[in-house]
């Protein structure tokens, strides 16, 4: 039995083999969503989150690729998560590791990060605690509308707003007072906090249930379910420890709320499939209340373990439409593409009076770096240009150029603008408000993003560049 040396690089998605001296890339399996029906039995709203962002992305192929390895004796080099990911990888494919120092280091890490996890877990409860009871006042306001608007990120705010107001619809908004503040009810709507309008000592009631015998054991459930089905990298679990008790949370609330208020029909969400809108889209369907969906984005094009949130979802281009019918084709939910609704919720008030010239880069939040290297390459190609963030982003993720500025006015920067992003669903706005939009996509991972999970962004007005030479002369195509 051979002893061979390997490394793992999640970033880069490598497989290092050091004896041999070779290096595998690994490619996410987006065209054959494996493991799909095993993981539809999975009862977590993170279902979605770790099939997307974790199996299909990296535990798959690593698990395929070390098929070759398995008649080997493999020794892990270095310790960190991706050796522990490796390790873990390993004793899934019965590979037989050596007992090295790294190897015990690596366990020992295991110990630590695990202590980690349980230390996130019990903050985020008190944080939780500390917010709902002190941070957040109560507001004695009654529901009485039969249509409300549910809003958990500052994205879907626009849309909605101008969706309800189209359709000359009062507004009712709640919103995820743990993540977001908005302060905005006037004489013909009314904005409130979702916990706002519980009383203190019913909030206290939701968070002692939190630590009951019962919602605990689902955690660890929960956790066995994914290994059961993968294994368990520790940069979900660290994501999972600060949302796991804000999400039962949200649900309890969200289930008190339409107890108290039956006459609550219909529900209007930006959220798509990450876990506020599964937990969302399980709360409407025990109450038996019609759900709608006005995304925030562009839905992945692949089918989803737990699907998306809308009995109607609003799509925002026909091909997105064309998939989604395609991938969800046996469940009952009914994707609409409509002229009317992209005027009422994409188009926006232009203040120019032509078309603008304006360069304005748009990052996406989800990887900074490859926007910091969008925004220094559109710099050395221009004299001047703007920088519109995410409204998930910070400016302090990035260092700007001097020849750019950043700016706040969305009209402004959307509309009559050359528009540049990676890959985002703001390209769909550029287009709807007569904007040029451009898509780099210099990375692997873009490039792959934008065939298998977003192709619904995709219009045939949209240019893609793949190189900054590419990039570089379709800007001076218009400059």
């Amino acid at each position: 039995m051979n002893n061979i040396k390997l490394k793992y690089v999640s970033s880069s998605q490598k497989l290092m083999d050091l004896t041999g001296k070779k290096e595998i890339t690994l490619y996410p399996e987006y065209s054959t969503n494996p493991n799909l029906y095993t993981f539809k039995k999975c009862k977590c709203v993170f279902t979605n989150r770790f099939y997307q962002h974790h199996f299909i992305r990296s535990h798959r192929p690593l698990i395929t690729s070390l098929e070759q390895f398995k008649e080997n004796k493999v020794t892990i080099n270095g310790t960190s998560i991706d050796a522990i990911s490796l390790i873990l990888c390993c004793r899934r494919r019965g590979i037989k590791l050596s007992k090295t120092a790294n190897l015990l280091c690596n366990y020992i890490l295991i110990f630590f990060l695990c202590f980690k996890f349980i230390f996130a877990l019990i903050a985020t409860y008190f944080w939780n605690v500390i917010k709902v009871v002190f941070l957040i006042s109560f507001k004695d306001e009654s529901l009485k509308s039969t249509q409300v608007g549910i809003i958990n990120c500052t994205s879907s705010i626009r849309k909605i707003r101008q969706y309800l107001g189209g359709r000359n619809e009062i507004e009712c908004l709640l919103y995820d007072d743990l993540r977001i503040n908005l302060n905005s009810t006037t004489e013909n709507s009314m904005t409130v906090g979702l916990f706002q309008i519980l009383p203190k000592r019913e909030r206290i009631s939701l968070l002692l249930s939190l630590i009951s015998f019962k919602n605990l054991l689902s955690i660890v459930s929960e956790i066995r379910e994914f290994n059961g089905v993968s294994f368990i990298d520790f940069s979900f679990l660290d994501y999972y420890s600060k949302r796991c008790f804000t999400s039962r949370l949200c649900e309890l609330a969200l289930i008190s709320l339409f107890k108290k208020n039956n006459q609550i029909t219909q529900v209007i969400s930006g959220s798509t499939n990450e876990w506020y809108a599964i937990s969302l889209k399980n709360v409407c369907s025990t109450f038996k209340i019609k759900s709608i969906c006005i995304p925030h984005g562009v839905s992945p094009g692949i089918e989803l373990p737990h699907g998306v949130f809308g009995d109607i979802y609003y799509c925002l281009s026909l091909v997105e439409k064309r998939g989604l019918d395609s991938t969800y084709r046996k469940k009952q939910q009914q994707f609409v593409f409509d002229e009317k609704f992209i005027k009422n919720t994409m188009v926006v008030s232009s203040p120019h009076i032509k078309f603008s010239n304006n360069i304005v880069v748009f990052t996406d939040s989800r990887c900074t770096s490859l926007d910091q290297h969008l925004i220094d390459l559109v710099s050395k190609e221009v004299s001047f240009f703007y920088i519109k963030l995410h409204p998930n982003d910070v400016s302090s993720n990035y260092i700007f150029p001097e020849n750019t500025s950043l700016i706040q006015d969305f009209p402004f920067a959307i509309s009559q603008s050359i528009c540049i992003s990676r890959v985002s669903a703001i390209l769909l706005d550029a287009i709807n408000n007569d904007s040029v939009a451009i898509s780099y996509q210099n990375s692997k991972d873009d490039r792959l993003d934008a065939k298998f999970l977003f192709p619904g962004m995709f219009d045939e007005k949209v240019s893609i560049v793949f190189s900054p030479e590419h990039l570089r002369s379709t800007l001076k195509g218009f400059i």
